[in-house]
């Protein structure tokens, strides 16, 4: 019997490629797995202006959406946690997600729902 690793998806409130926290975490287990041969995903907000929302990085899949800067903070996170949940409902579906790890708040509410 062939044995195969599960897809993973990582996703982080915040952006993954900001070279702070939390996100610094994500990618340091996220390149660890995947030198394991684990296939991985990270999904996470765009904070950079930026319309690159796509790369590869040591093995690992990152997508970003772009975060919406709004005025009250109920807004914000409600449009940011949609953008966030719409994605990683679109990386599950096309790749077959086995595992989903969440980092922050608006992750885990928009992850809550997905599997």
């Amino acid at each position: 019997m062939i044995f195969m690793k599960p897809k993973i998806l990582q996703t982080l409130g915040m952006d993954v490629l900001s070279g702070t926290g939390s996100p610094i975490r994500v990618l340091e287990i996220s390149r660890n797995l995947a030198k394991r041969g684990f296939p991985v995903f990270v999904t996470s907000l765009n904070r950079q202006k930026s319309n690159h929302m796509h790369d590869t990085i040591d093995g690992v899949e990152i997508f970003r959406t772009p975060f919406m800067n709004i005025r009250t903070e109920e807004a914000k996170f409600a449009i940011n946690t949609k953008r966030l949940y719409s994605l990683n409902k679109k990386i599950i579906k096309e790749n077959k997600i086995d595992i989903i790890h969440s980092h922050l708040i608006s992750a885990t509410f928009s992850s809550f729902f997905l599997k």
